[in-house]
């Protein structure tokens, strides 16, 4: 302690000396440079008090200058006698006026009794009375002078105005403008504003009129240095002088900062000679008592047997680092001793917690009793087997009380043999009961040790939890009693086989039945299995078997050689690998099953199937030729008739006309529904109805649009509507729901006599019998008949309408809805009808909601004007007579000139000699049939080079669907069936023959 309070005393006396010698040269270097400082601000300012003074004086030289250049405008001495000047030139003049000699300043021209005339700025007022005025124009001379005001010192310079004829002055130019204004203008402020030794300037200035001193200043001062200069003559105009004073105000407080900084630099000084003073004190103190305080914590710290550390660092001293290094040494070998005891503790506590883990994980338990004291010691894992909390004690007692009581007798038992026998062992296994209630299955494992006298001293051994085990055994137990059942009452044979013994495992009891041998003879023999196999196939099965890849199934149909009846028999045979945990392939398992009698009705279904098909196709001929058969003359009948309506009749003939034509459109209608029934039923089997993007609102459009006339006949009105959530554009077969379209519009005409026809599309959610997330509902109601709810089940049914009379009064076949019906089933939705009798009817469709991917439609192209060619030549290949001269007809009135060809041999033949513009092909002829007479013509144009291939439109009865594809594949362009009527041959026949 003496040691450090002699270090601290020599810093404190160092610091000491050293704050004095910085404040001697201090003072002296404060002293030095504010009188330098002060010297120098004052020369500066007074070489700026002469510069504002010379250019305050040049200022009033230039007011002076022009002040009298204005006086002697003859401008204004005119105006004192010319009302005129005086109202309109002279405002006019001063208005202009803002600055006088480089200042601005308040203008005014007075008359020589005071009153103004004229000014600059017309709210401005002189701040000299008019008698002043007037006495100053008697004078005749220049007039200098200062005015205080409200709003300052102001000064004022006037100039008498003179007339040409007397030169007498009858008037004053007076102008006026604040003293400051002196100081403070751009060409004075330029001056002193960028020195830094000028704070503010003073301008003390007399008022001649009464004697009074005014002080003026620009700038504010604050604790200046002021450098005075006067009095001086600063302002003169003719014989009137101004005296005043000048001062300069520097910036003193720049001084102040310079002798501030000063000082702070000394006491900086002084304060890091006491920071070295100190530090070097407390190293003395840390390299001398450091070391022997940390000595003396060390020993204390052994003595005290806490934490062993505390080394002692060399210090450079020598005895101290001897004393330093035997501590040192002592140390080191107190803590290699420590630490190997706190190794060996901690390797005990990990093994301890490692056996606890595995016991936890394994569910098992050790103990121990000791015979002699009775003291029992469990692990911890027993007291979770056990239910019971850590900190029970436990006993023989506790132990036998936790054991089931139906069990109790047999541990007991297990105990005292243990005890008694010459095998010292012990096992048993029973149930513990927990204090919840519930039950676990143990198995305990004991030994007995003996003491020196060979009696039984302690006895240890564990406990295992193996309710689980148990539990999965029964649970295996169950499951192959399960699989015995069902392998044994199923008609199949099950077998298992171990690949590396080639030998069967087991096999179902129906393996007797299915194999004709027991199950005996196949465990005798591995080979046995194969012995009931046909032996023209037996070699192929045995090698598929051997040879095939394990690691996957395979699969063979064969046939046995006899069944318990003798009779031969179909077996599928599969089998599927069973692998060990490395992936390996050790055993097959599989399943035969006689499937004698499925193939033979396989056999039969497609027996029926062909039947079935030859039927369908001999009903498909069938209809096909009544087609053909009903059309062609038809055609005839129906062209005649409307050639007929062209010539001049009588009423009573056109209504016999009229007659003959309905009858043949209900006929022709009746074929289309029989035709259109049959093609649907043949293609719901065969092909998928074809799907593109269609418009919603054209093909409502076009559905109305054939109804349009007689809905207007009848006074109905057409109505539809679109769900404006809807896109206009959606995927579906078009061809289909027009035709269901047209078909309901169709009846509601046809049912509807008053009122209206609606046709409405709306977005609905999905059905559950659909994939798609919403779906498209079309409804058609009308204002009709209506349908009594018992006909509602049976309208969709072939031949069926309303009622019986229905088919005479309102005409139709009664398919139309059994149509509909099916085609919205194929397009994969449903139709159903609401009606009230007398009020109406509607009839709902649901179909799937596809919308159709965004696109740009194309640019609609202008109408290019066409005409018919006139003399075009047409080739007519047909072998009716009838037909033939129909279409002569029909086709001469117009102006073409028509070539027949009787069968497809004269219609090549024609063809070739290249002189027709379109041929019309009969597909039934002799000799040559229609697609045969196409298809050589298109394979002469092709041999030749024919640039433009002739246009052929197929002309037939034949008015299938299949047909027209038939038509089209061999060549031709189009397709027209008949009985065709007028409008829609012309109509063919301008689509190939218009010229622009």
């Amino acid at each position: 302690m003496l040691r450090v309070s002699l270090t601290t005393f020599l810093a404190l006396a160092t610091m000491l000396l050293a704050g004095v010698m910085v404040v001697a040269v201090g003072t002296i270097s404060y002293q030095a440079i504010e009188e330098s400082y002060v010297k120098e601000q004052k020369q500066a300012q007074q070489q700026l008090s002469q510069a504002i003074t010379g250019r305050v004086q040049e200022l009033i030289n230039y007011l002076h200058q022009d002040l009298q250049t204005l006086s002697e405008n003859p401008l204004l001495a005119n105006a004192l006698i010319d009302p005129r000047g005086r109202d309109v030139y002279l405002p006019r003049y001063f208005s202009g006026i803002e600055h006088v000699g480089q200042l601005p300043a308040e203008l005014f021209f007075t008359n020589f009794i005071g009153q103004v005339l004229s000014r600059n700025q017309p709210e401005s007022k002189p701040l000299l009375p008019a008698s002043f005025i007037s006495r100053a124009v008697e004078s005749g001379n220049p007039l200098i002078m200062v005015k205080p005001h409200d709003q300052g010192v102001y000064l004022l310079v006037g100039y008498p105005v003179k007339l040409f004829s007397n030169q007498m002055p009858e008037g004053m130019l007076l102008a006026q403008m604040p003293v400051t204004g002196l100081l403070e203008a751009p060409q004075v402020q330029g001056i002193w504003n960028g020195s830094k030794v000028v704070e503010m300037v003073s301008l003390d200035i007399k008022d001649l009129v009464t004697g009074r001193q005014w002080h003026l200043s620009s700038g504010e001062k604050e604790d200046s240095m002021a450098t005075a200069i006067g009095p001086s003559e600063i302002i003169h105009l003719g014989d009137e002088t101004l005296q005043g004073e000048l001062q300069i105000y520097g910036y003193s407080h720049q001084l102040q900062q310079i002798m501030q900084r000063l000082k702070q630099g000394h006491l900086q000084q002084g304060a890091l000679l006491l920071v070295i003073t100190a530090f070097l004190a407390t190293l003395m103190a840390y390299l001398f008592g450091r070391r022997i305080d940390r000595m003396v914590g060390s020993i204390h710290t052994l003595v005290q047997g806490d934490q062993l550390t505390g080394r002692i660092a060399t210090s450079g001293l020598r005895e101290l680092d001897m004393l330093g290094g035997a501590f040192n040494e002592v140390l080191d070998r107190l803590t290699a001793s420590h630490q190997a005891q706190k190794e060996r503790e901690l390797a005990e506590r990990q093994a301890r917690q490692k056996l606890a883990r595995a016991q936890s994980i394994a569910k098992l338990g050790n103990w121990e009793w000791d015979i002699r004291s009775g003291q029992v010691s469990w692990s911890h894992e027993i007291y979770q087997i056990f239910g019971l909390d850590g900190e029970v004690t436990p006993t023989c007692d506790l132990f036998i009380e936790h054991v089931h009581p139906d069990d109790r007798g047999r541990v007991k038992q297990a105990i005292e043999v243990a005890l008694y026998d010459e095998s010292r062992e012990y096992y048993c296994r029973h149930r513990v009961v927990q204090h919840n209630g519930s039950e676990r299955w143990v198995e305990e494992y004991g030994e007995v040790q003996l003491g020196d006298n060979g009696k039984p001293i302690s006895m240890s051994g564990t406990v295992h939890d193996v309710t689980a085990r148990l539990l999965a055994e029964k649970a295996v137990a169950e499951s192959e009693e399960r699989f015995r059942q069902l392998a044994e009452n199923i008609d199949q044979v099950f077998w298992l086989m171990d690949l590396a013994s080639q030998r069967v495992l087991y096999v179902s009891p129906s393996c007797a039945v299915v194999w004709g041998r027991d199950v005996s003879e196949i465990y005798n023999d591995p080979e046995g299995w194969l012995e009931p196999v046909h032996p023209r196939e037996r070699a192929s099965l045995r090698a598929l078997f051997l040879s095939s890849d394990k690691d996957e199934k395979f699969s063979a149909d064969f046939t046995l050689d006899y069944d318990q009846v003798g009779h031969e028999r179909i077996v599928s045979y599969r089998g599927y690998p069973i692998m060990n945990e490395r992936g390996e392939v050790v055993r097959m398992a599989g399943i035969a099953e006689d499937i004698t009698a499925r193939r033979a009705y396989e056999s039969y279904l497609k027996l029926a199937r062909r039947e079935a098909e030859k039927a369908e196709q001999a009903k498909s001929k069938f209809l096909a030729m009544m087609s053909h058969e009903i059309r062609t003359p038809m055609n005839a009948i129906l062209g005649m008739a409307e050639l007929l309506s062209e010539s001049p009749l009588n009423e009573e003939q056109k209504s016999y006309l009229a007659i003959q034509m309905r009858a043949s459109d209900t006929l022709l209608a009746l074929i289309d529904d029989i035709l259109s029934l049959s093609r649907i039923d043949y293609t719901a089997e065969t092909s998928q109805l074809p799907e593109e993007a269609f418009s919603i609102s054209e093909i409502m459009q076009h559905a109305l649009s054939l109804i349009e006339l007689q809905a207007q006949q009848k006074g109905v009105a057409l109505r539809w509507s679109i769900d404006p959530n809807l896109p206009d554009r959606v995927i579906g077969s078009v061809s289909s729901l027009r035709q269901v379209l047209l078909n309901l519009v169709g009846n509601a005409i046809k049912f509807t006599d008053e009122g209206e026809i609606s046709l409405k599309v709306s977005l609905l959610p999905a059905e559950p019998h659909l994939e798609q997330d919403e779906t498209l509902q079309w409804q058609v109601e009308d204002s009709g008949k209506g349908i009594s709810p018992s006909n509602l089940e049976r309208i969709f049914s072939p031949f069926t309408q309303e009622e019986a009379y229905d088919t005479r009064a309102y005409g139709g076949t009664g398919l139309g809805l059994t149509i509909v019906q099916r085609l919205v089933e194929r397009m994969q939705g449903r139709v159903w009808c609401e009606s009230v009798l007398g009020r109406g009817s509607r009839f709902n469709i649901v179909t799937p909601y596809k919308p159709a991917p965004d696109q740009q439609e194309p640019a609609e192209q202008p109408a290019v004007p066409t005409q018919p060619v006139v003399g075009a030549s047409i080739l007519l290949a047909e072998d009716s007579n009838d037909n033939a001269l129909l279409i002569e007809k029909i086709l001469i009135k117009q102006g073409y000139v028509l070539t027949r060809a009787r069968d497809g041999v004269e219609a090549v033949s024609f063809a070739r000699l290249g002189i027709f513009d379109l041929v019309f092909m009969d597909l039934q002829m002799p000799r040559m049939d229609g697609l045969s007479a196409v298809s050589e013509i298109r394979l002469w144009e092709g041999s030749h080079g024919v640039k433009e291939p002739l246009p052929v439109v197929a002309l037939t009865a034949h008015a299938m669907e299949s047909d027209r594809q038939k038509s089209l594949q061999a060549g031709c362009d189009d397709f027209l069936t008949k009985p065709v009527r007028r409008d829609k041959l012309l109509a063919m026949v301008e689509k190939y023959l218009l010229r622009v």
